[in-house]
């Protein structure tokens, strides 16, 4: 850290990133300080490599570098450890051109900069990001991204306002124009996103009267208002007939993978994570899902092997597709008994991708992704993907109401119904809690009791069996 005991002055033009009256010049800082004679332009230096910010006659530093997979590196001093007294540096990537580089780092400098203010001038976007520093590293990528998400969208209002300021009724306020006017275009904003955006500013309200920053927590005591949740309303199996008649006639792949969720029940995210290693003789084993998580160093380390950069982006941060070693949770974790025509579904689709990596001169791996996004399968298919691949196919047989998530449901109450016990549901599905999940999400399905796994997998496939292929000459 460098201080300069110089008195800080105001100089025309302004920076919008740091919100204060700035220079900028190019070059390191040792030669720029020969160049300054009048000491009163010096503390309002700014350097794009390495960059400074000059705050309180006070220097932080950061800077950049392009790696060869052509994401930029930004780097920013951030004080000493508390333990070792060493200098910290915190980094994140970024995915732009140079100048959007630039800017990005002047953020991040700005950022961290932020963080050294004293409490009762700290804004509600900067224990945001604090917060979400101090906790993230505890959650599952996808719960990350999706809180981040929430704080660079929903909670942009609130970003600037003192956190010491912040009152209940300012919150009441908050949560009803969101319900008002805070969806896309200006419309409403469903009640339960308003719900998880009220469950974020409460704990992040919670960590700011532990850290000292404000003496109570106003959230909870704010309202967030009232929703009802969606009522289950699964697709009949003439319905799912019809969807698999549909995705028979022209996508092989998207057959295959509706005909799995029509049939087990899985999540979007664990059939995304599907390897053929995990088909074995009428079963198949679930044990990892596939997610979007923030690109980050700290993601890149813990699932090294298992990570993929994406261009999407989420916000200001580019995203990656991440494969975690479990589920949802460890009870996620199971075998489920499969029947022959779903069986048979996935044995064509592994032929299609030898035949198509043998073209190429490659040889498929026995546990290459079940759905890749390449000739070698060792790359998936980004599980939003097939949300989107969905959507189209229901509107080709006209049932725009029909989510992809629906076939889980009608797995659920299909057994159920058929009096299929609750145990074999909830493993099916992969709930916790001993199908205390299961009853509560469907408990006006169940009827009686059937305990045979495999008996379930049959009934399933009686239902919505995929049509069968055409005849060929040899038959």
């Amino acid at each position: 850290m460098v201080e300069h005991n110089l008195a800080k002055v105001g100089v025309a033009g302004s920076n919008p990133v740091v919100r204060s009256t700035k220079v900028q010049v190019r070059g390191p800082l040792r030669r720029a300080s020969s160049l300054f004679t009048n000491q009163t332009l010096l503390p309002n230096y700014v350097p794009l490599h390495p960059f400074a910010v000059w705050d309180s006659m006070k220097c932080m530093a950061g800077s950049m570098y392009l790696k060869p997979s052509g994401v930029w590196v930004l780097r920013v001093y951030a004080g000493r450890d508390p333990l070792t007294g060493k200098k910290v540096w915190r980094s994140r990537t970024f995915r732009g051109t140079k100048r959007e580089a630039d800017r990005a780092l002047a953020a991040f400098v700005t950022e961290q900069s932020s963080a050294q203010a004293p409490a009762p001038s700290r804004t509600f976007g900067e224990l945001l990001e604090r917060w979400f520093e101090a906790r993230s590293g505890d959650w599952s990528p996808s719960t990350a991204q999706q809180t981040r998400w929430v704080i660079n969208g929903n909670l942009k209002g609130l970003a600037e306002r003192k956190v010491a300021s912040i009152g209940v009724e300012d919150l009441d306020r908050f949560y009803a124009a969101l319900r008002e006017r805070g969806g896309r275009g200006g419309r409403p904003l469903a009640g339960s996103t308003v719900a998880r955006t009220h469950v974020i500013v409460r704990l992040a309200l919670k960590q700011a009267v532990v850290w000292g920053w404000r003496p109570d927590n106003p959230a909870e005591r704010a309202n967030p208002g009232r929703y009802d949740s969606a009522e289950i309303q699964p697709p009949s199996a003439d319905d799912v007939r019809r969807l698999f008649d549909a995705a028979f006639e022209k996508d092989h792949e998207l057959l295959t993978f509706v005909a799995l969720e029509a049939e087990t029940g899985a999540r979007r995210s664990e059939l995304a994570a599907l390897r053929f290693s995990d088909f074995g003789e009428g079963t198949v084993s679930i044990s990892r899902s596939l997610v979007i998580g923030i690109d980050s160093e700290e993601n890149q380390r813990r699932y090294a092997g298992h990570y993929w950069l994406a261009a999407v982006r989420r916000g200001e941060r580019p995203t990656a597709v991440i494969e975690k070693p479990r589920p949802k949770n460890r009870r996620s974790v199971r075998t489920i008994a499969l029947s022959a025509p779903a069986a048979l579904l996935v044995a064509e689709l592994r032929a299609q991708q030898v035949a198509r990596a043998e073209a190429c001169g490659i040889t498929l791996p026995l546990n290459s992704f079940v759905f890749a996004a390449d000739v070698d399968g060792s790359r998936p298919i980004r599980p939003e993907t097939w949300t989107r691949r969905f959507t189209r196919l229901r509107a080709e047989v006209g049932l725009d109401t029909v989510r992809l998530h629906d076939l889980r449901h009608f797995v659920a109450t299909t057994l159920l119904a058929s009096g299929t016990d609750l145990a074999t549901v909830a493993g099916r599905l992969g709930h916790g809690s001993g199908g205390e999940t299961t009853l509560a999400i469907y408990c006006h399905f169940v009827r009686g009791a059937a305990p045979d796994p495999a008996a379930a997998a049959d009934l399933l496939a009686s239902l919505v069996r995929p049509p069968a292929p055409p005849p060929t000459a040899e038959d």
